[in-house]
């Protein structure tokens, strides 16, 4: 019989391995049972830790019933919501995306103070698509934001086409990236609190950062978390397509939430980019490429 500390590091390294996202949780949650069942908790310890930092909220607009499934560790309580005309699925040229031209995704009833994580440390996840806007209207990605301004959000500028992230309580902060990323191609964009600190990471690398978000006061609001277009659900809509957005309620590095895609079908190609050819791989095993 296996001693207990070689099955632990066996199930997690199949968790960490498995090519499907379900698998990999009825395992990670199966090790974990183990572990606090046992008198052995420094032999978990000593356990390969999973890789990736698990977001609350993440929508990845994979699925042709409802595109805003939660993949995110709150679960399918936290659904979205679409409104709008503008979904597409997959459309040409992209992966399977959320054109937002009049759409917004929007948080259950309920959910608002689940997605209050800005007073600590946080993280949003965005990758996204946009050309060079004609007007003056912000092209919003992600909000949680009351109309007096409490709270954050994470923007496109339509002049300078750099990302933008905010966070306001009684005192405002905010940093803009150094990259334009309305150039028609797809883009990953991190946007970080981290104490004091505000950072925009673009395609995986620092971008910008700004070291003006100590005491800002109470940021939480009674508005749901909005993607496309703000809380108030007028003006400042996004054109263009999103791919994935993600909550984190820690703060989070690229190399954390591994911003590249998965490799399901092992041929050394990422599959996120993959699907953009037409090609692609069922990573969840639920029938739709991923």
């Amino acid at each position: 019989m296996k001693p207990f500390s070689t099955l632990v590091r066996e199930l997690w390294s199949l968790a960490v391995h498995h090519r499907r996202v379900r698998t990999r949780r009825v395992v990670f949650a199966a090790t974990s049972l183990l572990c606090g069942l046992t008198f052995v908790g420094e032999l978990c310890a000593l356990t390969p830790t999973p890789q990736g930092v698990q977001p609350i909220l993440r929508y990845t607009f994979d699925e042709q019933s409802n595109p805003a499934l939660d993949d995110g560790t709150l679960g399918a309580a936290y659904n979205g919501n679409i409104s709008g005309s503008g979904w597409q699925f997959a459309p040409a040229g992209s992966g399977h995306s959320l054109s937002t031209t009049d759409t917004t995704v929007v948080t259950p009833a309920g959910s608002e103070n689940s997605f209050d994580v800005a007073d600590g440390n946080f993280g949003i996840f965005a990758r996204a698509r946009t050309s060079p806007a004609s007007g003056s209207t912000d092209r919003m990605l992600v909000s949680k934001r009351h109309t007096n301004g409490r709270g954050y959000a994470l923007w496109i500028d339509p002049e300078t086409g750099h990302a933008v992230f905010r966070v306001e309580g009684s005192q405002q902060a905010q940093v803009s990236s150094a990259t334009r990323i309305d150039d028609s191609v797809m883009h990953d964009v991190l946007a970080v609190r981290q104490g004091g600190e505000l950072r925009l990471y673009v395609d995986g690398l620092l971008d910008a950062t700004a070291s003006n978000a100590s005491n800002l006061g109470d940021t939480s609001n009674n508005k749901p978390l909005t993607i496309g277009r703000p809380a108030s659900g007028s003006g400042s809509g996004f054109t263009g397509e999103l791919d994935t957005v993600a909550i984190y309620d820690r703060a989070v590095t690229p190399a954390d939430i591994g911003t590249s895609g998965p490799d399901c079908n092992t041929n050394g190609v990422d599959d996120t980019i993959e699907i953009s050819s037409g090609t692609g791989a069922d990573c969840d095993g639920d029938g739709v490429l991923d």
